[in-house]
């Protein structure tokens, strides 16, 4: 492992399939997505990064990402801080739009967290899925401002790492790899 112990992957969710009639939030994964998650896990475990638990936000294509990256031994917890358009949605938004890198969205995701019953201090690694630009805007509020990322392409991963959580709260998180259909860039 690069520098650190306290380790977090974020993954942009798979292609949703478009079903007729059906609302944005329900709208499913697409089958089709199967096959890049399956090489997307098998990569993150090459590299010892499985999550036993995973964060996604309500959107149905988003936790089932999760969900099939998770396999059978992992959680998925569904929060509104992950969740386009919800009250910690917004709450998170306000937070980036200012510029703060003390953690501030990463707080809102762990007071909602805390409602589920989860000891965070205990999980490591910690899987995150969600939706862009949310999740780009999110990932830099973690990083120095010098290591600003791109937003993530779909089934794109960045796995970051940090001393603890409190020191990846608080913006000094450092970029480990990102890993992509193109292939694994390790910084």
């Amino acid at each position: 492992m690069a520098r650190g112990s306290f380790r977090a992957v974020f993954v942009r969710h798979g292609q949703k399939q478009d079903v007729a009639g059906t609302l944005e939030y329900e709208l499913p994964l697409d089958r089709s997505q199967g096959p890049q998650l399956n090489a997307l896990a098998n990569e993150l475990a090459k590299r010892n990064v499985q999550p036993n638990l995973w964060l996604a936000s309500h959107f149905a294509h988003c936790w089932q990402t999760a969900q099939q990256l998770a396999g059978s031994s992992g959680r998925v917890v569904r929060l509104s801080a992950l969740t386009p358009f919800s009250s910690d949605d917004e709450k998170c938004l306000r937070s980036i739009l200012r510029q703060d890198t003390n953690g501030h969205c990463l707080a809102v995701i762990l007071r909602e967290l805390t409602a589920f019953r989860v000891d965070i201090s205990k999980i490591n690694p910690l899987g995150f899925v969600g939706h862009e630009e949310r999740l780009s805007n999110f990932i830099n509020t973690l990083l120095p401002p010098v290591a600003r990322i791109l937003p993530l392409k779909r089934l794109e991963a960045l796995i970051i790492v940090a001393e603890s959580l409190s020191d990846l709260g608080e913006g000094r998180g450092h970029v480990e790899a990102r890993l992509s259909r193109e292939g694994v860039v390790n910084l």
